[in-house]
């Protein structure tokens, strides 16, 4: 059941008599509306937190990647610099692709993962 079809019988409902067994069905209704709600408010930000966390990592890695080529950094400084760019962009697609609910939008993400894996294999 999906949040439109929830709204629907909780309109219905409320404009049934308040029986006994409407107002429990009702009690349900609004519980898995608010629930629903909730839980796309936090995938949303969810995935908006993993997206900010990028752009510091690859700033920060700019910057390392900057000073190696001006003989002020390791070559490991900026190995790992990229890493914990990847780790960000890592976390944020799982995140993306965990509050997916439909097959096509996973598909979606799976064919990009994918063109990528084949233009840098």
């Amino acid at each position: 059941m999906d949040i439109v079809a929830i709204e629907d019988a909780i309109s219905a409902l409320e404009s049934s008599p308040a029986t006994p067994e409407n107002v429990a069905e009702l009690a349900s209704l609004y519980i898995c509306r608010d629930n629903l709600k909730q839980g796309l408010n936090w995938t949303l930000d969810n995935v908006e937190e993993e997206l900010q966390d990028i752009l510091p990592y690859y700033i920060k890695y700019r910057d390392i990647k900057r000073r190696y080529q001006l003989n002020q950094a390791t070559e490991g400084e900026v190995i790992k610099g990229i890493k914990d760019v990847c780790r960000e962009l890592s976390e944020f697609i799982s995140t993306l692709y965990s509050g997916t609910d439909m097959n096509k939008e996973r598909i979606c993400i799976k064919n990009v993962l994918s063109q990528l894996n084949s233009r840098y294999q």
